[in-house]
């Protein structure tokens, strides 16, 4: 017995069909976001206030595999992350990474107090010209910009991580 498809079978699958065919179309067409955008080309710089007090610039950092995190303390998948990062920053610390978690919303300083060490990054950034963001293209949070030893954005991650995850690892230890 032969199958024979009938006037609406193929009606419905050439309506798909087309469907399919414009939806890839139209998915080609969308630009990348800023962020997206930014893989494999210089890092934007921007200057900040190190914990200390010192001026410093993300440009300063080349040489070391840097990882740029913006978050907020209102966030709370930024905020939960912050033991993962912390983690992160530890383990590879000492190999040349750099993590520089950036509270974009002002906010973060009233943990200051009580920062123990353990929950949060070495490295948290209050004090930074806001209007730097622009070409980071932080439009939600947290965002993560992973930037290589030549100051190349490598990859950029939005939302919540797991940061001793076996693929971030992976990635890090081919950028150091």
């Amino acid at each position: 017995m032969r199958f024979q498809p009938n006037r609406k079978q193929v009606i419905v699958s050439v309506v798909l069909g087309v469907f399919l065919i414009l939806s890839a179309w139209f998915f080609s067409q969308v630009p990348l976001s800023r962020t997206e955008a930014m893989v494999n080309k210089p890092a934007p710089d921007m200057g900040y206030q190190t914990a200390s007090g010192q001026s410093a610039k993300i440009s300063d950092s080349q040489g070391k595999v840097v990882l740029l995190n913006f978050w907020a303390v209102w966030c709370a998948p930024c905020m939960e992350e912050m033991p993962s990062l912390r983690a992160l920053e530890d383990h590879f610390g000492p190999q040349g990474f750099l993590l520089l978690a950036f509270d974009v919303a002002g906010d973060g300083e009233s943990i200051r107090g009580q920062m123990d060490g353990r929950k949060y990054p070495k490295n948290l950034v209050f004090n930074f010209n806001k209007d730097n963001l622009a070409p980071y293209g932080v439009d939600s949070l947290p965002l993560s910009i992973l930037i290589d030893r030549e100051g190349l954005v490598k990859k950029v991650y939005r939302g919540p991580r797991q940061w001793m995850d076996t693929e971030i690892i992976r990635t890090i230890e081919q950028l150091l």
